[in-house]
């Protein structure tokens, strides 16, 4: 079942396409969405949070005059604010990335590993993931300790653990 989030983005994705500003039109909402969510009040007023509906579109409208965003952009934005879906936006923008990267041949991937890795070794890693994938790949990293040490890569819905729980986890097992 599609999520929220991935209506929207799949609906942006078209829109943007068939425009020819795909590039664009993300940036515009990465750049909103980050101006939204480092602003708590801004958020809450525009989540719809006990405010009167003319108030949030009179919100966004000076938002709008401000940063002057494209019009596709002030559409999704006015949508998500209308039907209270704006703190959908943090993934809509994640599944909107994905479909943007995957239209150029790249691949979005996460990387979990025990600490956080430098940008070189997610680059060497990418590279490396991406010849197994056959296409480009791009990495976001998460922190887990309980992974102990190792790393945990997830490309194209397929996970690549070499991660020391994962092998202390094996040799148990062997040993039983």
């Amino acid at each position: 079942m599609a999520t929220v989030s991935s209506v929207y983005a799949k609906a942006v994705f078209e829109l943007g396409k068939e425009k020819g500003q795909l590039d664009v039109i993300l940036a515009e909402i990465k750049s909103f969405a980050d101006l939204i969510q480092s602003h708590p009040q801004l958020k809450a007023i525009l989540s719809g949070s006990g405010f009167d509906p003319n108030a949030r579109s009179a919100v966004l409208g000076g938002i709008f005059q401000a940063t002057k965003v494209s019009g596709v952009v002030q559409k999704l934005f006015e949508l998500l604010v209308a039907r209270g879906r704006i703190r959908a936006l943090p993934e809509l923008v994640k599944e909107l990335e994905a479909l943007v990267e995957a239209s150029h041949g790249v691949q979005m991937g996460v990387v979990t590993s025990a600490i956080e890795l430098s940008a070189d070794e997610v680059n060497v890693l990418a590279a490396t993931l991406a010849k197994r994938v056959g296409t480009k790949v791009k990495l976001t990293q998460k922190v887990d300790a309980a992974l102990l040490g190792g790393m945990v890569a997830t490309v194209s819905g397929k996970t690549y653990d070499a991660s020391l729980r994962t092998q202390l986890e094996r040799f148990k097992n062997e040993l039983i």
